[in-house]
């Protein structure tokens, strides 16, 4: 994250995606080629996957560590920005 933008390096895809926001404001969400760093694609939504999939345990544990997990993030801007 730099200031109000936010690259992801995808392993599915060659170019990065860059997001650039304003507050929590989505302003552009594009395809850049990480060599010349030129905006290739200009998108209105897109989907990120995780790079690693991981088998969760369901029951108790797991519920302790959602609720761990939702602690951690209640005052970050990204647990707001996701709702």
């Amino acid at each position: 994250m730099k200031g109000d933008v936010l690259e992801i390096g995808p392993a599915y895809v060659d170019p990065f995606v860059r997001i650039e926001m304003f507050g929590d404001e989505v302003e552009e969400i594009c395809y850049v080629d990480p060599t010349t760093c030129e905006i290739l694609q200009s998108l209105d939504v897109i989907n990120i996957y995780p790079a690693k999939h991981f088998v969760t345990p369901k029951g108790i544990a797991f519920r302790r560590l959602c609720r761990r997990l939702e602690m951690s993030f209640e005052n970050t801007w990204m647990f707001s920005w996701l709702g």
